[in-house]
């Protein structure tokens, strides 16, 4: 394992990915309810209780009380605004924007005094450019307004990921048509704009839970399938057991 990449301290993903490489931007994909954020906390959890680097999470979808609540964070877990002079690897939450430069600039305020070792972003819809903001230098000829709002994110976080050399984990919620299929596992084509994602992302991850579209006859309750459909040209799948009900720390693989 590099030095450079940050362990998940899950080791099956930590396998297929090397851990998290610096400074990678990690699309975390799937539909509702199939784990997302329980995902990504856990995954936060372990970094700051073992690798004593905080995590910074933006939560554009809930509240800080309502995520210390429903996953019944630990006092580890802060709000940035509570505390602006943390002494210890925290994970620190902030609920309250939006916009991709107030993003921007909360990541420069909290990383000048934080050791940070993570970024989560939840989730990329939620994402807004200000208008008087938005310039952009590509040739969108080809490419419908949606695409070209989300290659202007996905690129200025890729450069935000690189100005402090951390991975950035953003999570998308993936269209429902894929609900459509028979066989309801996300693949790529599920995005709507799939080739701006492909080509601005270093890995993409998605999430399927088979109970959840099967609750009386599946084979795999309790049990969250993690689908590796791009890093470094490798594709695999890996099984976590999964309780939504209970706290992060509940998912190993």
């Amino acid at each position: 394992m590099s030095r450079k990449n940050l362990s998940s301290e899950i080791s099956k993903l930590d396998e297929l990915t090397s851990c998290f490489r610096k400074p990678d931007l990690i699309i975390l994909a799937a539909r509702p309810a199939m784990g997302k954020t329980t995902l990504s906390l856990n995954i936060a959890n372990n970094i700051v209780s073992q690798k004593n680097k905080s995590v910074l999470f933006f939560s554009l979808d809930n509240s800080y009380k309502d995520l210390k609540e429903r996953y019944k964070l630990n006092n580890e877990v802060s709000c940035f605004l509570e505390n602006n002079n943390l002494d210890k690897a925290t994970l620190i939450i902030e609920d309250t924007k939006d916009a991709l430069e107030d993003i921007e600039n909360k990541t420069r305020e909290v990383c000048s005094q934080e050791n940070i070792g993570l970024i989560i972003i939840d989730y990329l819809q939620y994402i807004e450019i200000k208008k008087d903001k938005f310039k952009i230098i590509y040739d969108f000829k080809e490419i419908d307004k949606y695409n070209k709002f989300n290659f202007e994110k996905l690129k200025r976080l890729k450069v935000l990921a690189c100005e402090f050399n951390v991975p950035i984990i953003c999570l998308y919620h993936l269209h429902p048509k894929l609900e459509e299929r028979q066989d309801k596992h996300p693949q790529l084509s599920d995005f709507l704009e799939q080739t701006c994602i492909e080509e601005n992302s270093d890995t993409i991850i998605f999430l399927y839970r088979d109970e959840y579209y099967n609750p009386s006859n599946s084979d795999r309750k309790g049990i969250a399938e993690v689908i590796i459909a791009k890093y470094d040209n490798k594709k695999d799948n890996i099984y976590l057991n999964f309780d939504s009900k209970l706290c992060v720390s509940k998912i190993k693989d």
